[in-house]
């Protein structure tokens, strides 16, 4: 009621400002003031932002505007601020600030940290709060309203660091985790997931949730009873999500009025569909379920605590904003509990929502491993490698981490290639241009940086775990020699069997630039009669316009090895009946535990198309085939259209979803099941003619499958396919 009323005030003032810390790095400065009335600083859609003799003028345009600023903290970190201002408007002055704090409240104007903060100007327009600012915090935003036609005057804003203030235990840090409180924060991973995506909740503002978390995070790594840990939870979730309740052992919880009577009816839930499209990673809506009345109790696992989730609601509340895209951080990773807050809430959405079926143990193996790496990371790289382990559980090849701290992965000017556990020089390129190689082709690497290949490969695969053999060959060939830019990479080698040498190189060249291969024709003629399409190069329009070189052929060979730049439709030519596509299963789910997970089927069919091709298909396969090119592929498989040959392709296909994390990361993940068509897990394609790349024709620069593709249709010609 409070709230409404509050609600209704700002409206009919048509005046809102609101500050939001965000925090980054902390760095230290003196104490001063600064005047914050600059026109400039201010950006937003108001008509005007003009200083005037009586002050900073917003003018709201016909239908509202918001302008906005932002103040740089770090000279006042660690420091107690005082803002003071005045404020005028035409109408009678009874407009609230309204400060959203990322940081803890310093004395008594400012409620809890985490929570809207009301301060009411006096008779002149004039108000004054402090506020402590984070060690780790950067800047703060000003967000103001205008109602339509609204204008406002700024007569005086200042900021002037007052004193410095001692730390809280627990702030910053780099020393391992206790027993007791990696228990602790275990709970709390299960306990926030829970309220957050199960629990109807209140807060919709991401920096409300992330602030109080980490304070509790803080308090939580001190020794706390069974007891003080429900108060702690109670204390923090009240504003975030009300209706759940948390229970300790034997009993009911005391703040719990569930009678735990369930009467059967339709009842609104919400639910989780798992298209990863766009920025969301979850499509949520909510709509009525045959479902009962009554709790949802479900045990913390790592304690006697037990959260009592609500159950349905006769009123339709707003869906909570689960995104993926890019979010300044509002903490840096130097703040110790940032770090933690990342990878409990990582595992936490990957625990209640990833759609692959993985075991428990593993589950519970990756969360305290996770925690203890990060408490002690001592920069945001490290946790970046943190958070990218937590994938690699899942050995999915669309898992991976994008955040401020992405590592540069810099190489010398060797390409390899990862053959039967060996590594081998390879021609870089076959561009005339291409500079040649460091090291000879052809000869072997030993050792990087004092590893052999075997140690280098498990370092790189504590970050990236793939489900084939071929694509973790694939991915570990690029990052072998990889290191920082300019750096020296300590090699040993030797030619063609004879004695060890060593060589340093100097890493110049980013990995993903080091392939120098002249551009090839996406749909060209290799022999009279035999076309070969690049997948990853010819577009939609490339291939109609080739159709009637296509239809003329009697071989066309269709390199899969990477990506599909076209439309699946395109494989409707090669059949005279509809193809039905791989099926995917999307999780539909209202309340946690797969067991309560149902699932809506997508499967499309390919429809025939004219003009129909009859030349005799060859599919290219490998370790990059991955994603909508394995749906491609899974289709013509099913549909016997062509001869298979090359490496096992990468096993992951679906839609990507995605989640933003403390500190400014995001997790991606495949978010739907794939299964083949005839109802069985995919797992990944396996050739008919298994046939990996040979060392000695990588460093000729020839292309084994391509050759031995050609040399094989050449050897089945006049035949043409028989049309399906």
């Amino acid at each position: 009621m409070q709230a409404a009323m509050i609600k209704r005030a700002i409206i009919r003032q048509g005046i809102l400002i609101a500050c939001l810390l965000l925090p980054a790095l902390a760095a230290a400065a003196g104490p001063g003031s600064i005047n914050l009335l600059q026109p400039a600083a201010w950006h937003g859609d108001a008509d005007s932002v003009e200083l005037t003799p009586a002050g900073l003028l917003l003018k709201g345009g016909a239908s509202g505007s918001v302008v906005r600023r932002r103040m740089n903290l770090e000279p006042y970190a660690g420091k107690t601020v005082e803002l003071e201002g005045r404020l005028a408007t035409a109408a009678p002055l009874k407009s609230l600030v309204t400060v959203v704090l990322g940081t803890r409240a310093f004395d008594a104007p400012l409620r809890q940290v985490g929570s809207n903060m009301f301060v009411t100007p006096g008779e002149d327009g004039s108000f004054r709060l402090r506020l402590r600012v984070d060690r780790a915090a950067i800047s703060l935003h000003t967000e103001i309203r205008l109602a339509p036609g609204a204008a406002l005057v700024l007569k005086e804003v200042h900021a002037t660091a007052l004193a410095a203030v001692p730390d809280l235990p627990g702030e910053g840090g780099r020393a391992g985790l206790s027993a007791g409180a990696s228990v602790r924060l275990q709970t709390l991973a299960r306990a926030m997931a829970l309220a957050r995506y199960f629990g109807q909740m209140a807060e919709q503002d991401d920096a409300l949730w992330e602030a109080r978390l980490r304070l509790l995070v803080m308090r939580l790594e001190r020794p706390a009873s069974l007891a003080q840990q429900r108060l702690l939870l109670s204390q923090t979730f009240v504003r975030l999500a009300p209706a759940v309740r948390w229970r300790l052992p034997g009993r009911m919880s005391a703040d719990s009025a569930d009678d735990g009577k369930a009467q059967a009816r339709w009842s609104v839930h919400q639910v989780y569909r798992g298209f990863g499209s766009g920025d969301n990673w979850y499509d949520v809506s909510w709509q009525a379920l045959p479902h009962t009345t009554a709790s949802l109790a479900i045990p913390l696992a790592y304690n006697s605590l037990s959260v009592m989730l609500p159950g349905g609601r006769e009123d339709v509340p707003p869906a909570p904003a689960l995104h993926a895209e890019h979010t300044t951080p509002r903490y840096a990773v130097s703040d110790r509990a940032t770090r933690l807050l990342a990878v409990m809430q990582l595992w936490g959405v990957l625990y209640y929502f990833y759609p692959d079926v993985r075991s428990e143990a593993m589950w519970q193996a990756m969360l305290p491993e996770a925690l203890d790496a990060a408490a002690t990371s001592p920069d945001g790289e490290s946790l970046h490698r943190v958070l990218q382990h937590m994938l690699s559980y899942l050995e999915d090849g669309h898992a991976w981490v994008q955040g401020p701290h992405l590592r540069k992965d810099y190489v010398p000017a060797a390409r390899l290639l990862l053959a039967d556990g060996h590594a081998y020089i390879a021609k870089r390129g076959n561009d005339a241009a291409c500079p040649a190689s460091a090291l000879t082709p052809g000869s072997e690497v030993l050792e990087i940086d004092g590893k052999n290949i075997s140690q280098r490969r498990q370092q790189l695969q504590y970050e990236s775990k793939l489900a084939s053999a071929s694509a973790q060959d694939r991915a570990d060939e690029q990052l072998v020699l990889a290191g920082q830019p300019d750096s020296m990479a300590e090699i040993v080698y030797r030619m063609h069997g004879g004695a060890r040498q060593e060589i340093r190189l100097q890493r110049t060249i980013a990995a993903y630039a080091l392939d120098c291969d002249a551009a090839a024709a996406p749909v060209a003629e290799i022999a009279p009669g035999m076309m070969l399409i690049n997948l990853d190069m010819a577009t939609d329009d490339m291939l109609a316009t080739a159709l009637p070189q296509l239809q003329a052929a009697h071989t066309i060979i269709l390199d899969a090895r990477h990506y599909i730049a076209s439309s699946q439709q395109f494989l409707g030519h090669f059949t005279r009946l509809p193809l039905p596509g791989p099926p995917m299963l999307i999780p539909v789910l209202s309340a946690p535990g797969r067991d309560r997970w149902s699932w809506q089927r997508s499967q499309r069919t390919i429809a025939p198309l004219e003009p129909y091709i009859a030349a005799r298909l060859f599919f290219m396969t490998g370790g990059d085939s991955i994603s909508a090119v394995e749906t491609y592929l899974q289709t013509a498989r099913f549909a016997g259209l062509g001869t298979f040959i090359g490496e096992a392709t990468a096993g992951t296909t679906g839609d990507v979803a995605g989640v933003a994390l403390p500190g400014g990361y995001q997790a991606y993940w495949t978010g739907m099941r794939a299964l083949r068509q005839d109802g069985s897990r995919f797992s990944s394609i396996t050739p008919d003619i298994v046939l990996p790349q040979d060392a000695a024709d990588a460093a000729a620069g020839v292309d084994t499958v391509l050759l031995h593709t050609i040399a094989l249709a050449n050897s089945m010609r006049p035949a043409m396919k028989e049309a399906p």
